[in-house]
């Protein structure tokens, strides 16, 4: 974490995309992969090789791999093997569904990574399994968890990420117990629900059918924190949807924390990624709303507003825009990191 008055953190890493045919058609992905092949077709794998080179002749230290589900890429292995000698820090970021085999995640750990990020939204399949449209989807998911905890390297890492949505709104504090309880995992980070304005309208899906109001987010994140032992780390969800008491009060709940900087991902420097560029751009984007002007965070450049498919399902709200007064008592709780910016 970032102390505000000191100026954001920089990191920079560069981004390896991954796509193929996702196990997993989550309610609020708008990705158009439904022709994506199921491995990487010859062209693709010369450009992944292309996008590696491209960050280890420019003297990029750290790597994210993530895509739609990179980790069925049948050279996966290899591939990491390689780049975990080229790089310092390599993070992938995957759905878990291939981790539910002992030994490719024995394979997988033994190829040195540093952080691996496993999306879960439920405490139970019913619930999971209606986020990502996958049945026996959370059953690969848990078993992949248990084999990281049973074989990951002492400096190896793992996280755990969920978004809120319709689908899981109410199961949310379950989860948060359920790993707790069950494997000893005391960190989750959730994100609000995630979509470009083009959502609407691909596959049959709109932005209501999984989003959550602000209102109700308000009510799930004061209740996780009162769940003992837990830390959290919420993306995207603007402080101003809280009162001042209640910013107050999650402020003496330790290991709360609030991000809410975007950042686009920094691919190489090709043609073949400038279309990917563009929709980042469009995913990415926020607007201030019309309290933003009387909030100290928008004047300190801290929080960047309210994503633009958020600001319309939530017109009505009662934004309460922070003080300085406020800030100067919960600015421990505000991540300010400014990535690939």
């Amino acid at each position: 974490m970032t102390n505000p008055d000191k100026g954001p953190e920089q990191y920079v890493f560069g981004s390896i995309l991954i796509h193929l045919r996702c196990s997993n058609k989550c309610v609020f992905c708008d990705f158009r992969l439904s022709d994506s092949p199921d491995d990487l077709t010859q062209e693709q794998e010369i450009q992944l090789f292309k996008d590696t080179a491209y960050f280890y002749e420019n003297n990029f230290t750290a790597i994210d791999v993530s895509g739609s589900e990179p980790l069925r890429y049948s050279k996966i292995i290899p591939y990491l093997h390689r780049i975990c000698s080229m790089f310092k820090r390599v993070i992938i970021l995957d759905p878990g569904n291939s981790l539910h085999n002992e030994q490719f995640t024995k394979d997988i750990v033994k190829t040195g990574f540093y952080n691996i990020v496993i999306p879960i939204y439920g405490s139970t399949p019913k619930v999971h399994d209606s986020c990502v449209c996958n049945p026996g989807a959370h059953g690969k998911v848990i078993k992949g968890l248990r084999n990281l905890i049973k074989y990951k390297l002492p400096d190896q890492h793992f996280e755990l990420t969920s978004v809120f949505l319709k689908q899981n709104i109410n199961d949310i504090p379950k989860l948060a117990r359920f790993i707790q309880n069950e494997y000893g995992i005391n960190s989750l980070k959730i994100n609000a629900p995630t979509a470009s304005e083009e959502v609407e309208g691909i596959g049959g899906k709109k932005f209501s059918d999984f989003n959550v109001p602000f209102g109700q987010i308000r009510k799930a994140i004061i209740k996780l924190a009162d769940i003992k032992g837990m830390g959290y780390d919420f993306h995207y969800t603007p402080l101003c949807i809280f009162s001042d008491k209640e910013l107050l009060m999650l402020m003496k709940r330790r290991g709360v924390t609030f991000f809410n900087m975007f950042y686009t991902y920094n691919l190489s420097d090709t043609k073949a990624n400038q279309n990917t560029c563009k929709y980042v751009e469009r995913y990415r984007a926020q607007v201030f709303h019309d309290k933003c002007d009387q909030c100290y965070l928008k004047k300190a450049e801290i929080c960047l507003g309210v994503r633009r498919m958020h600001y319309t399902a939530n017109k009505n709200y009662n934004y309460n825009p922070i003080s300085k007064k406020i800030y100067a008592v919960i600015k421990p709780i505000i991540t300010v990191m400014k990535v690939n910016q």
